[in-house]
């Protein structure tokens, strides 16, 4: 249930703001793992740890305004959205690090699993999430099916990767490792946009394009200040 919630909150925050905006707002996640595995778990960092937690705040503060139709700086309607999935993940690594004391990697990867299998389709009875759901399944084509099957098939390995460091060592740590995912999001969207410029709502302009490769190397030498 809670990945199919963060895909609901993910999505719905693509469809309001450009990719490589919204994707940095999703790394305020480790500073609330920071939060949480302090007060719950006794975690302690370094100085140069928490300096980089700042510079991720500083860099989600940074991409989230966007200059509007009236001229002046407003907050991205995204953001509310970005905040409360990464309340949640926060919550969901800071719980499975605590069960990791008493349980192995496998049984817990077994049950996360099987949570997820037995609970994510109870969003359907929802009838409005039923009715978008079939709305929107009838007109994909056979080949994009594939590739969402492909596409859930990484994300199960990637959080097999992900909760096997968690159960290795700081999950504050772990969860900040993501986030030099950012560079490789501007790259891609990037050469979409440049190949393909109906793909992705992704804007060019220079003073745009500044800001956003800004708050990459932002995240970059946080995320190093974190692992150093």
């Amino acid at each position: 249930m809670i990945l199919g919630l963060m895909f609901v909150l993910y999505n719905k925050a693509l469809l309001i703001e450009e990719v490589s905006r919204v994707t940095p707002l999703f790394y305020l996640t480790p500073l609330f793992v920071l939060l949480f595995s302090s007060l719950f778990l006794g975690e302690r960092l370094s100085q140069n740890e928490y300096i980089g937690f700042g510079l991720l705040v500083f860099c989600a503060i940074l991409v989230s305004f966007r200059r509007s139709e009236l001229k002046y700086m407003a907050l991205s309607p995204a953001l509310l959205l970005i905040l409360a999935l990464d309340l949640i993940l926060a919550g969901k690594d800071v719980i499975a690090k605590y069960m990791f004391s008493y349980i192995d990697f496998w049984s817990f990867l077994f049950w996360f699993m099987l949570g997820e299998l037995i609970v994510r389709p109870l969003l359907l009875f929802s009838p409005a999430i039923r009715r978008k759901f079939i709305a929107d399944i009838k007109p994909v084509p056979l080949r994009l099916y594939a590739l969402c099957l492909i596409n859930c098939a990484i994300v199960c390995i990637g959080y097999v990767l992900y909760f096997d460091a968690v159960s290795r060592t700081y999950v504050a740590l772990v969860s900040a490792i993501p986030s030099v995912q950012p560079f490789f999001v501007l790259l891609i969207a990037i050469m979409l946009s440049v190949f393909y410029p109906k793909l992705l709502n992704e804007s060019l302009e220079r003073k745009g394009m500044i800001i956003k490769a800004i708050a990459a190397v932002i995240i970059l030498i946080g995320s190093y200040l974190i692992v150093s």
